[in-house]
């Protein structure tokens, strides 16, 4: 008497052979609407997409991101020995970036010289309220000693005079000397560099991608040679970085899925000693790993670097429900049993277990939905879903085939798969010796997991970057690059919520890191301004009276050398109180926000030595601060 199994199993096969061609219809159609919806996933790389969404340094970055414009500079560099050709190129192509859409790009710009012609300009009011009191107090001393011959001066002989505080304060270089001449150059001018900013926010996924094809095009269109035969161009910066690494990426997924799937299509046509048996075992597991694409566009509408790899996992893991049924048919058919009995008899036999592995495999994934972290939790959901589907489409697309294909073969004797029949004996003569073997082998992994007790995270994060190539010009390039910019192209970003606690937050920071030392820099308006609103009208005042004290007729008395040092204290009538609004564009940029407020924006910058941004422990101790 047949098991209650086998005749649920006969009804199902019958169901089945029926509505074959219904079935593989109904399946093409699925596999049509899933493939459209994968099609629109969208590829997102920032790291940020794997943290979780109400993490604080994610809120923080979305938080940044909907109120300041992209930070990531687009860098073109410019090398041949002729300086004056570099510049020229540089100038050539710099008007042509100005000239694309706004869309495309924000500024684009070789020099600095309008930011230096500014400092020029105002320098007076970037000279320090002490100093200017010391000129002030100078040329009071020097009048009245004009006006009093009798006067004793008991002032020290050594006092710095006041010409030497005039060249000294005045001649400072509000730049470091980090730029020569204002041009974006080494010191001898063989290397030069034009900075562009893509427009967008910071977080923006394909940020750059516009400005980084635009300038690829211009370059071709431009031709360096024109200009010096050994001239060279070459587009770096943080934007061309991030687009070599999502492309990186892009390749990787393709490469490992490519890979995955000759390994397993040789695998199954060695073992089923059959060219059929590749297209018929990989339609579940390809159709079911569409269809978890799919789930992802409704779900979330896109990918991060982590789901992005799942098509190679899901087929791997899919196609052992289809090698397990199709195995137990191919068998039971070369036993020369026709074909209705035959996936009776596969489905009896296999549809159980089968669906409890793929039902356990399914909430062992699920279970990463319990994380707050989006990458393991989109992985969970798309893992699950996976492989219910390619377990469901094996046990209807795949018998559905099998009955279309071998309708009219019910009595031709088949090949059975290879025989793995020489495992068996071996594992029965020799068991103690498998399970001493296995049991060192497990001892021996136990071991290497030791190294996670003192070091469960990985800190390089160069490890965890997509490994590009690099030829030797871009190694030089580069290696310009860092030697003029340093840090400059990527500050960390803090924001202030008004523009008074700007200072009061950057005073704060330098406080806290009076233990770590960390600090380099921290940069706010008014460090390109001559300090604030407050600051700027005491200078004002002393400058005034330094001005009316220049003019003061007892200075008529003093030398014609004294004369002409004092007339070189050049204090213009109109300074004023600057505003953020007077400072050059490229300047103000980074201190502007997508609502075109300015100044509540603060750079920091950590040290340059015995630090390293790629160091995640230094990273904690920065974010310490």
């Amino acid at each position: 008497m047949p098991s209650s199994t086998s005749s649920r199993a006969a009804h199902y096969c019958a169901f089945v052979s029926r509505h074959a061609g219904l079935i593989l219809i109904a399946t093409l159609l699925v596999f049509a609407g899933s493939a459209v919806l994968a099609s629109r996933l969208e590829l997102r790389t920032a790291i940020s997409e794997l943290l979780p969404s109400d993490d604080p340094g994610v809120v923080a970055l979305e938080k940044t991101q909907k109120r300041l414009g992209d930070m990531s500079l687009l860098l073109i560099g410019i090398r041949s020995p002729d300086r004056q050709a570099n510049l020229r190129y540089a100038d050539a192509l710099t008007e042509k970036l100005r000239s694309l859409p706004k869309t495309t790009i924000d500024l684009a710009a070789y020099n600095i010289r309008d930011l230096r012609q500014f400092f020029e300009k105002n320098k007076w009011l970037y000279v320090a309220e002490p100093d200017l009191e010391t000129i002030r107090d100078r040329l009071r001393s020097e009048i009245t000693k004009r006006k009093n011959p009798l006067l004793v001066d008991l002032s020290d002989d050594d006092e710095e005079s006041v010409d030497s505080l005039r060249q000294r304060l005045t001649k400072e270089d509000k730049l470091g000397g980090r730029f020569p001449d204002g041009v974006f150059s080494n010191e001898d001018g063989t290397y030069v560099w034009i900075a562009a900013l893509p427009p967008g926010g910071i977080l923006v996924e394909h940020g750059g991608e516009g400005i980084y094809q635009a300038a690829e095009r211009l370059i071709r269109e431009n031709d360096p040679h024109a200009y010096n035969p050994q001239m060279t161009a070459y587009i770096g910066g943080p934007v061309a970085t991030a687009i070599a690494s999502r492309a990186a990426v892009e390749r990787d997924i393709l490469s490992v899925t490519i890979t995955c799937l000759v390994i397993v299509a040789l695998s199954i046509a060695i073992y089923f000693r059959s060219l059929r048996s590749l297209p018929l075992i990989a339609t579940s597991a390809v159709v079911g790993t569409v269809m978890a694409f799919a789930v992802a566009e409704l779900a979330f509408g896109y990918v991060n670097s982590s789901t992005a790899f799942l098509g190679s996992i899901i087929v791997g893991n899919g196609i052992n429900y289809a090698i397990i049924l199709m195995s137990r048919y191919e068998e039971t058919r070369a036993a020369g049993v026709g074909t209705f009995e035959a996936m009776e008899r596969a489905i009896a036999g296999v549809a159980r277990g089968t669906g409890v592995a793929a039902v356990c495999a399914s909430a062992a994934y699920a279970t990463l939905m319990l994380t707050k972290f989006r990458g393991f939790f989109q992985f969970g959901v798309m893992a699950a879903f996976g492989v219910l589907f390619c377990w469901a489409l094996t046990f209807t697309v795949l018998p559905a085939i099998f009955f279309l294909l071998d309708r009219r073969q019910s009595a031709k004797k088949q090949r059975a798969p290879l025989s793995l029949n020489f495992l068996g004996h071996w594992t029965s003569r020799r068991p103690r010796a498998i399970s001493l073997a296995a049991i060192a082998l497990t001892l021996f992994c136990c071991y290497g997991l030791l190294h996670f007790l003192g070091a469960p995270f990985e800190y390089d994060f160069r490890k965890l970057n997509a490994n590009l190539e690099s030829t030797q010009t871009a190694r030089e390039f580069n290696q310009s690059m860092e030697s003029l910019f340093g840090r400059w192209p990527s500050p960390t970003i803090i924001l202030a919520d008004d523009i008074r606690e700007v200072e009061a937050i950057r005073a704060g920071i330098w406080r806290n890191d009076q233990s770590e030392h960390v600090m380099g820099q921290i940069i706010t308006i008014n460090d390109i301004l001559p300090g604030t609103a407050e600051a700027q009208q005491r200078k004002l005042a002393l400058l005034h009276d330094i001005r009316k004290l220049t003019r003061d007729p007892a200075l008529e008395a003093a030398s014609e050398k004294e004369r002409k040092q004092i007339q070189q204290i050049d204090i213009a009538a109109n300074l004023r109180v600057l505003v953020p609004e007077d400072v050059p564009p490229l300047a103000r940029r980074p201190f502007t926000e997508v609502d075109g407020s300015i100044g509540r924006v603060i750079l920091v910058y950590p040290i340059e030595k015995n630090l390293s941004v790629w160091n995640g422990r230094d990273l904690l101790r920065i974010a310490h601060v």
